[in-house]
């Protein structure tokens, strides 16, 4: 089974093996990688499997830190974003595009809350 530290680049970047998904986990996650994979589902890059592996790990190995003044955004769309793993739960394309304005405005997603909406 392949370790962690074989995943490690040289400048510290942690690089799974996601082929088809350009979104590395870092120790520091930005608002740019959580868009960028956001972008990347929207555009049809990647499959939703494919973005919700990237959640889970970036979510549940506790390998990253959120960038400066970017947690509250991030942390509250990568909580809705962990959801998809649940039987029946679906994002319409409305609610990705409130995920991106939020992440955009630096702003804590509410999936209810209509302060999100563009």
């Amino acid at each position: 089974m392949p370790r962690l530290a074989d995943y490690r680049t040289s400048k510290g970047v942690i690089q799974f093996p996601f082929k088809t998904f350009g979104v590395a986990i870092c120790d520091v996650l930005s608002t740019h990688d959580v868009l960028k994979a956001l972008r990347q589902y929207r555009n049809g890059e990647i499959t939703q499997e494919v973005l919700l592996e990237w959640v889970n790990i970036v979510w549940f190995t506790e390998l990253y830190n959120c960038a400066d003044g970017q947690d509250g955004s991030i942390a509250s769309v990568m909580a809705e974003l962990e959801m998809l793993d649940e039987d029946d739960m679906f994002f319409s394309d409305e609610d990705y595009i409130r995920m991106i304005a939020a992440l955009e405005r630096n702003f804590e997603f509410n999936y209810s809350d209509e302060t999100n909406k563009e």
